[in-house]
C-alpha cells in the first residue's frame, strides 16, 4: 500500500510536470501565430488603406473595387498609361542628353563701353639703316637683293620664299632685344595722337615683336593693370586718330612688297598675333574704321562647344604668354604655345620668333639641364626639323594640342573707308607742320626728297564706335533641366495623375511595411529564444524525474496498458515554423 502510494505521487507529478511544460510551448506556439496572423491582416490594411487613399490615378479605383473584374480593369489601365508616360518620358530624356543649344541674339545700350585695344605694326621687319647692326651674315645676305627685283625673271614667289627662309634663319641668331633695337621706332612713326580730343604719347603704348612685321605697338593695351580708356560717345571725334610716318625709304624691297601698316583690334589683356589677322592701311589715305563690340558668350561641358574659363594658373599651363606678358588665354595663343612645345619636345630647339623660356606651358618638355632658354633652331638639321613641325602645324596635323574655345569672348565687326590724305589744299599746310618735327621729316619736305613723294610716307588712321550700343551672341540650352522636368511633370500628370506628394505616399507606405517587417523578424526571434530556454529548463529540472519514470516503468512491467511516455513527444521535432504550417491556428485557440 505504501509502494503504491510512493508510485502514484511520483507518478502525478511527473505528468503534472510535463502536461505544464507543453502547455506553456503551445501557448507560446498559439501567441506567435496569432501574431503572425494579425501581422499578416495588417500588411494588407496598409497596402488597402494606401491604395484607396493615393492621389496617383487608377490606384483608388483597383483599391476599392467592388469585383474583382474592376479591379483587373482599372490596374491594367494604370500599367498601359504608366508604360506610355515611361516611354514619353525617355524621349524626353534622350533630348536633354543631346545638350543641343539655341542662339540669342541681344542689342544692348550702353552708356560707355571699353575702348578696343589698337595695335599697328609698320610693313617693314627691319630700318634698311640698321642691316649692319646684324652682323656680317645679314649684310652678306640682303647683297643678294640685286637678284630678287621686280626686273629680274627669277623673283617669283618661290624664289622669294627661299630667300625669306634664309633670311628667317639669319633673323633667328639675333637676340631678341637686338631685333627690335633695329626695327621701326614709334618716337619716328608717331606724328600725332589724339583720343577723344586729348592728345596721347608714345608712353600710352606697349611694343611687341611679331615675327612678321617686326616691331608693334599697342594702344590702350590694359597689361599690368593699366588703365583703360572708355568711348563716351560714337563717331570719329570720340575715338582714335593716329598720323603716321612709315618712313618707306627705310624699307628692305628684299623682305616687303607693300608698304602701310598692319592694323589689328582687339580687346585687353590679350595677346595680339597681326601676322594673323588684321587689316592694312596705306600711305596717302585717311583710313577710317567704324567700330561695333560683338559678346560671344558659349556654355560649357557637357554642350558642343566645350569651353573652358580657365583660370590664371590654368592659363599659363596652356599660354607662355600668359606667363610672360599677364594676359588672357586665348586660343591662337594656346595653339602657338602647343607649336613650340612640340619645337622644343621633338627638335630639341625652340621658333626664336616666339617665346622659348622656361615657363608652365613648357614643363612637361623641358629639357634636362637647360639653362632658362631653350637655344633657337639653327642647324640644318634643327630647321629641317623646324620646317616638318611647322608643316605639320599649318596642317593642324600635330594632334596634341587641347585648345577649346573661352566660353566669354568679345569681337569688333570693322567698317573700314579710305580717303585721299593729305587734301591737296592742306598738304602744304600740313608738309609746313611737320617738317619741324624732325631732321628726317625736314629733309623729306623740303631737301633731296621733294614735296610730292611726302603722302608715300604718311598716312592717318581714325578709330571710332559707330554705335555704342553692342551685340551680345549667347548660347542658350535648346532644352534645358526646367524644360525636362516640365515636360515629365505634364506628362505623368496626363496619363497617371502622379504628383511629388503621391510619390511621398509611396515612401511612407514603404516605411511602414519596413517597419512590420522588422517588428515580425523581432517577435518570431523572441519566440525561437523562448522556446529554446524552455527546453533546457525542462532537460535541467526533469532529467532526474525522467531517470526515476524510467527506473519505475522498467520495474512495473505488471500494469499492462499503461503508456507513460512523456506528453511533449509529439511535439519534439516541430519547429515554430512547422508547427505554424501544419497546424490549424483556430483550433489552437480554441
Amino acid at each position: 500500500m505504501e509502494h503504491g502510494n510512493t508510485f502514484s505521487s511520483l507518478l502525478g507529478t511527473y505528468v503534472s510536470d510535463n502536461v505544464k511544460m507543453n502547455l506553456a510551448r503551445s501557448q507560446a506556439y498559439f501567441c506567435v501565430a496569432e501574431m503572425v496572423e494579425q501581422e499578416e491582416v495588417t500588411y494588407r490594411s496598409l497596402i488597402k488603406d494606401w491604395a484607396v487613399r493615393s492621389s496617383c490615378h487608377g490606384i483608388p479605383h483597383a483599391g476599392s473595387a467592388s469585383t474583382p473584374l474592376r479591379r483587373v480593369f482599372w490596374t491594367v489601365c494604370f500599367l498601359i498609361c504608366g508604360a506610355i508616360f515611361v516611354w514619353q518620358g525617355g524621349k524626353f530624356l534622350q533630348r536633354f542628353l543631346k545638350y543641343e543649344v539655341a542662339i540669342s541674339i541681344d542689342y544692348t545700350t550702353a552708356s560707355t563701353v571699353d575702348f578696343p585695344a589698337v595695335t599697328i605694326c609698320n610693313a617693314n621687319i627691319i630700318r634698311k639703316s640698321n642691316i649692319s647692326d646684324g652682323g656680317p651674315d645679314l649684310v652678306n645676305l640682303l647683297k643678294y637683293s640685286a637678284g630678287l627685283t621686280n626686273d629680274t625673271p627669277h623673283a617669283d614667289a618661290k624664289t622669294r620664299h627661299a630667300f625669306w627662309m634664309n633670311f628667317s634663319k639669319v633673323w633667328a641668331r639675333i637676340d631678341s632685344s637686338h631685333r627690335i633695337s633695329m626695327g621701326h621706332d614709334l618716337n619716328v612713326m608717331l606724328l600725332g595722337c589724339h583720343f577723344a580730343g586729348h592728345e596721347c604719347h608714345t608712353g600710352d603704348f606697349k611694343v611687341i615683336n611679331s615675327p612678321l612685321y617686326g616691331n608693334c605697338f599697342i594702344f590702350n593695351s590694359g597689361w599690368n593693370n593699366i588703365k583703360v580708356m572708355e568711348a563716351v560717345r560714337e563717331g570719329d571725334r570720340y575715338g582714335l586718330a593716329l598720323e603716321l610716318f612709315i618712313e618707306q625709304h627705310e624699307y628692305v624691297p628684299e623682305l616687303v612688297e607693300a608698304a602701310g601698316v598692319r592694323v589689328n583690334i582687339g580687346t585687353q589683356n590679350i595677346m595680339p598675333f597681326p601676322e594673323d589677322n588684321g587689316i592694312f592701311a596705306q600711305p596717302g589715305t585717311l583710313t577710317s574704321i567704324g567700330l561695333r563690340r560683338v559678346e560671344l558668350v558659349r556654355l560649357q561641358h557637357p554642350y558642343p562647344s566645350k569651353c573652358v574659363n580657365y583660370s590664371r594658373q590654368e592659363g599659363m599651363e596652356h599660354s607662355i604668354f600668359s606667363e610672360i606678358h599677364d594676359v588672357k588665354y586665348t586660343v591662337p595663343a594656346c595653339e602657338k604655345t602647343c607649336y613650340q612645345r612640340n619645337m622644343i619636345e621633338r627638335c630639341h630647339c625652340a621658333d626664336p620668333f616666339y617665346p622659348h623660356t622656361y615657363g608652365e606651358a613648357f614643363k612637361a618638355v623641358w629639357p634636362k639641364n637647360t639653362e632658362h632658354e631653350v637655344k633657337s633652331c639653327i642647324s640644318e638639321e634643327e630647321i629641317e626639323c623646324e620646317e616638318r613641325i611647322q608643316k605639320m602645324f599649318i596642317e593642324d596635323q600635330l594632334g596634341n594640342c587641347d585648345c577649346p574655345q573661352s566660353c566669354y569672348d568679345t569681337d569688333f565687326q570693322m567698317t573700314v573707308s579710305s580717303f585721299e590724305w593729305p587734301a591737296v589744299r592742306y598738304r602744304d599746310v600740313y608738309y609746313k607742320e611737320i617738317a619741324s618735327y624732325s631732321d628726317e621729316l625736314y629733309e623729306i619736305v623740303y631737301g633731296t626728297h621733294h614735296a610730292g613723294t611726302t603722302d608715300e610716307n604718311l598716312l592717318k588712321l581714325e578709330i571710332f564706335f559707330n554705335e555704342l550700343n553692342f551685340e551680345k551672341i549667347q548660347q542658350n540650352p535648346d532644352y534645358s533641366g526646367n524644360d525636362l522636368f516640365a515636360d515629365i511633370g505634364g506628362t505623368v500628370g496626363l496619363w497617371i495623375g502622379l504628383s511629388i506628394l503621391a510619390v511621398f505616399e509611396g515612401i511612407e507606405l514603404l516605411v511602414d511595411l519596413t517597419s512590420l517587417y522588422f517588428k515580425r523578424r523581432n517577435i518570431i526571434q523572441t519566440a525561437r529564444n523562448s522556446d529554446s530556454n524552455t527546453s533546457n529548463n525542462k532537460t535541467n529540472q526533469l532529467s532526474p524525474q525522467y531517470s526515476t519514470e524510467k527506473t519505475f516503468t522498467a520495474s512495473l512491467g505488471s500494469y499492462p496498458g499503461l503508456d507513460l511516455a512523456p506528453v511533449d513527444e509529439e511535439y519534439h521535432d516541430l519547429s515554430l515554423a512547422g508547427t505554424l504550417r501544419r497546424t490549424s491556428l483556430k483550433t489552437f485557440k480554441r
